[in-house]
């Protein structure tokens, strides 16, 4: 089945696959148009007529002429000269990486003549379309004659290299989706629902879970990558329910594996914005009594400075913190100096991160004290 976009002067391939329908079950087909528009089709069996002699077909049938698909026994061909793509300057500085999935047709000899993108990055598309049309492959034979293939290619970026390779795909096992590569369009998400026990605990976060889809984008698995225990079983409820769009390699539907995040807020965007503009108004509280400090979320290790650690100095340096109404430190000042070390202490609790604090219905800055430990290995 082929589903083509007709523009002002050329065609636009937006579905090109095969497929069996099995019987009282139907198949569907998400894809979108060059606007972004999404369509379904589905399909079932309403009837079918034996033919004598003829049996259903479980493998590829090679066409008589032209090229030939890499699917099943017959495999990609083996890649002589490989040119790697220029990394665009543009992308590199807007530190744009990922994995370009391209369709390489060659022709007799082995040399590309045909490339077409399934999977963009659209600052790095045309830098790996420019890449593969100058690759040559080992020439297909098929049935003594030399033949053209189709067969999938993937091209990566990063700042540090690039790498280009055939994408391994076995049968049955799921591709990872890992190293920039963005996980297929959700198509229907269903919310968690909050558990009324993290509510009243004023339990929040971010749940993150591995996932692994079917051929039909249906998550079939999962795994606990970041536990927040009152909210794991409603992430994992909510995500079980989710269908993604199909992935399909070498025109054949295949499970992957990628990772998804579930978020859990106490209050909505709306309310949170609320509360922050009055909680910025009011300034910032100080924690003392029954007010506690709020719960550090992401520390970073002090970098100890070299002639310090030389001349054996440690100690403790203990500032005065405060942050804003999102938890960020906006202001440290040492209250308990060790001179060598202060700058380095400051240096990073000025990168600390804490959860945000609400008192009274009102996001507020805290004022508190936090201490830096440095000591000799």
């Amino acid at each position: 089945m082929e589903v083509f976009e007709q523009g002002e002067k050329t065609k636009t391939n937006l579905l090109d696959t095969e497929f069996s329908i099995p019987e009282k079950n139907i198949t569907v087909f998400g894809f979108e148009d060059s606007k972004g528009n999404v369509y379904f089709l589905s399909f079932r069996v309403s009837g079918w007529t034996p033919v004598a002699g003829a049996q259903m077909a479980t493998t590829y049938t090679i066409p008589a002429e032209g090229p030939v698909r890499a699917i099943g026994v017959i495999k990609p061909p083996k890649l002589l000269k490989q040119v790697d793509p220029v990394y665009p300057e543009i992308a590199r500085q807007s530190k744009v990486s990922g994995i370009v999935i391209l369709e390489a047709e060659t022709d007799i000899s082995g040399h590309v003549i045909r490339t077409n993108i399934l999977r963009s990055i659209p600052l790095l598309d045309q830098a790996a379309e420019d890449a593969v049309k100058q690759w040559v492959y080992e020439p297909m034979f098929i049935n003594g004659k030399p033949r053209g293939i189709i067969f999938t290619v993937t091209v990566r970026f990063n700042p540090s290299g690039l790498e280009a390779r055939i994408l391994p795909v076995k049968e049955g096992e799921p591709l990872r989706l890992a190293g920039g590569v963005a996980p297929p369009k959700l198509l229907k998400q269903v919310d968690p629902v909050y558990p009324n026990v993290a509510r009243a605990a004023l339990v929040e976060g971010v749940v993150i879970l591995e996932v692994t889809t079917d051929i039909y984008g249906r998550v079939q698995g999962y795994k606990i990558l970041r536990s927040i225990p009152l909210l794991d079983k409603a992430a994992i409820d909510a995500v079980r329910q989710w269908v993604y769009e199909p992935v399909i390699i070498n025109d054949k539907p295949i499970p992957v594996t990628f990772t998804v995040s579930v978020r859990f807020n106490l209050v909505s965007a709306e309310e949170s914005e609320k509360m922050a503009a009055e909680g910025e108004k009011l300034g910032p509280v100080k924690a003392e009594g029954k007010i506690e400090p709020p719960k550090l979320l992401k520390s970073v290790e002090p970098v100890y400075p070299e002639e310090a650690r030389k001349k054996g100095i440690a100690g403790v340096v203990v500032l005065e913190v405060e942050t804003d109404v999102n938890g960020r430190v906006k202001r440290a000042a040492v209250l308990q100096s060790i001179p060598e070390l202060d700058k380095a202490a400051l240096d990073a609790v000025n990168k600390w991160v804490y959860q945000q604090k609400i008192i009274d219905g009102k996001m507020r800055g805290m004022i508190f004290t936090a201490t830096v430990r440095f000591q000799q290995k």
